[in-house]
């Protein structure tokens, strides 16, 4: 008899409710993320045994200062957790998501995108069950985003009249350094002139499917430059999807703004010298997500997960090309 797969993912949030947000200096747990990728993959007898392999390199849950809460200070993750608990336990998680995450989205680029990708996922579960331990990890995620908050320099909001290909082929040297994306994207100081430029994006472009279009032939070519930042560009971007019906049109074209500005910066700071020219002709699925579960590796297992959503929205092979080129440098 197998067991039921809610049951499965409500004990792994159980088990990761005593571990911190990151390890190791920096890294995301990417745990819970990963257990409701593999639930929501079908898979979810795999994430006990997958949790296994991991769990030992997290980091104790930090305890609350029981100070108020403040932005971008990490320190802070459990005060904002219990916040954001409060708050979820007297209102709807709609509700909560609505209210916080357009005055979030400044800083979406918490965690290397971690946060917004953290919260995407719980809210997916939360759509299928809502229940005690799943608000609890969407307090942890929102609390996650809220303590790593990182904004980037500059005004992008779209003004121009250029399509999302030809600014993501318009863009300039980035410098970068440090291995951790969080540090090495304050190279973007450096590069001033890169606000104004994504900011020439066409506004008709700033919709999800148009953005995911565009920068697939990147992320692609991004696999032989560093397929885990191109992993991220993917992701963040799919991960829209699960804002788009919680929020008003112009919080959610705020939020668009602000990851086509970390999508590009990303691709900048790590950019190939040009996108691949992806073909017309699908990808195996089951070809896919076989291949990330024998990875085991969290960026793979999250990286079919998020493109196959995209690509079931959308329609596009494109994005199913990019998770192929990406899975083989992951694999390498």
């Amino acid at each position: 008899m197998h067991a039921d797969p809610d049951i499965l993912l409500d004990q792994a949030l159980e088990r990761l409710a005593t571990t911190g947000p990151e390890y190791a200096g920096g890294l995301s747990n990417h745990a819970p993320m990963v257990a409701e990728a593999l639930h929501h993959l079908g898979h979810a007898d795999l994430i006990a045994g997958w949790i296994d392999d991991y769990v030992e390199r997290l980091e104790p849950r930090p305890s609350a200062r029981g100070q108020p809460p403040m932005l971008a200070r990490l320190d802070s993750w459990a005060d904002w957790q219990q916040l954001f608990e409060r708050e979820l336990d007297t209102k709807d998680w709609r509700e909560v998501v609505a209210r916080w995450v357009p005055h979030l989205a400044p800083g979406l680029f918490a965690g290397a995108t971690h946060g917004l990708l953290r919260t995407a996922h719980a809210l997916r579960m939360l759509r299928t069950l809502d229940n005690r331990l799943r608000r609890g990890e969407l307090a942890s995620a929102l609390g996650y985003w809220a303590a790593a908050y990182q904004t980037l320099p500059g005004d992008v909001r779209p003004r121009g009249s250029s399509k999302a290909a030809e600014v993501l082929a318009a863009l300039p040297a980035i410098p970068h350094e440090g291995w951790l994306i969080t540090e090495a994207i304050r190279g973007l100081d450096r590069v001033p002139e890169l606000a104004s430029l994504l900011a020439q994006l066409d506004p008709h472009e700033l919709e999800l499917e148009r953005l995911l279009a565009a920068i697939s032939p990147w992320t692609a070519a991004g696999a032989g430059v560093s397929a885990i930042v191109h992993v991220h560009v993917l992701t963040s971007t799919v991960a829209l999807l699960e804002f788009e019906a919680l929020l008003e049109r112009d919080a959610f074209g705020h939020v668009l703004a602000h990851a086509w500005h970390a999508a590009a910066a990303l691709i900048g700071t790590w950019r190939p010298n040009e996108p691949q020219r992806l073909p017309a002709t699908p990808v195996d699925r089951t070809l896919l997500i076989t291949r990330a579960l024998q990875s085991r590796d969290e960026h793979a297992i999250k990286l079919v997960d998020a493109c196959l959503t995209g690509f079931d929205r959308f329609g596009d092979v494109g994005v199913l090309h990019a998770a192929n080129a990406l899975l083989s440098a992951i694999s390498a």
